[in-house]
């Protein structure tokens, strides 16, 4: 039971997070909220640092030099 308690007090954190950064998109006077440095702070901080497990890190695939150009 202790550990849904912290489970429900993590989304709900989450949750109050999320609002907290809607309404200040709401009020924010930046015409582009992508523009907002509170905005883009907030986006960085859920995004936290890059990937660099391998799916993410491998270059692309070359494409055929006999498969034509789309």
């Amino acid at each position: 039971m202790e550990a849904k308690l912290l489970e429900l007090e993590a989304s709900i954190a989450q949750a109050q997070r999320a609002k907290a950064l809607i309404e200040h998109g709401l009020a924010c006077r930046h015409r582009e909220l992508s523009m907002c440095p509170r905005f883009r702070a907030a986006l960085k901080a859920r995004l936290g640092a890059p990937r660099t497990d391998s799916a993410h890190t491998r270059s692309p695939k070359r494409r055929s030099q006999t498969s034509p150009d789309l």
